[in-house]
């Protein structure tokens, strides 16, 4: 399961994280758009674990920016993501958590082929504790028999929820929830 936390992995919230919408904002075209990489960009997430019903308020802020990509700071985990033509690549699990093009039904392979990710839905409307965005992308990221995440990305905002859910039982069993409560990007 330590692959589907590369964005939401357990911290605590330190700072002022803001709520704002992004229904001003174009559709995004391109895998880069769904996750603004400033230095201090910051979001707050309300992660639920659905088998003990705990909360922890988590966040996570880039650290760092070059040219080759950034580094997302959760607590005292460090996630480098790289930039590449295709999209965003997380080298330490070896594969794209977005990739280009954005269009629904588009996929690609991760965790060497193990797994797939797949756009499932473009230009969604969703709202969550931060507020309503617009032009959401829904992704899957699957391993079969063994888990699955769903996970929506807003445009010029980043991650905004998640849902990790157990394959291994019928029906599936959900085992941990992120919702974004507050965020501060430039």
């Amino acid at each position: 399961m330590k692959f589907l936390w590369s964005i939401f992995a357990i911290g605590i919230f330190a700072g002022c994280v803001t709520t704002q919408t992004s229904e001003k904002l174009p559709p995004a075209e391109k895998a880069s758009d769904f996750y603004p990489v400033k230095l201090g960009n910051a979001w707050a997430h309300l992660v639920t674990s659905h088998d003990t019903n705990a909360q922890v308020l988590v966040t996570s802020r880039i650290a760092k920016v070059d040219p080759d990509g950034f580094v997302l700071t959760t607590g005292a985990q460090n996630v480098a993501i790289a930039r590449r033509a295709e999209g965003l690549f997380k080298p330490q699990s070896g594969y794209y958590i977005l990739k280009d093009p954005i269009k629904a039904g588009a996929s690609w392979k991760m965790r060497d082929a193990d797994g797939v990710v797949t756009i499932t839905a473009v230009s969604k409307t969703t709202t969550v504790a931060a507020g309503k965005f617009k032009n959401c992308i829904h992704l899957t990221e699957e391993i079969p028999g063994s888990q699955r995440a769903n996970i929506v990305y807003a445009p010029g905002v980043g991650p905004i929820s998640m849902k990790v859910y157990s394959l291994e039982l019928e029906p599936p069993l959900l085992l941990i929830s992120s919702e974004l409560k507050g965020y501060q990007v430039q």
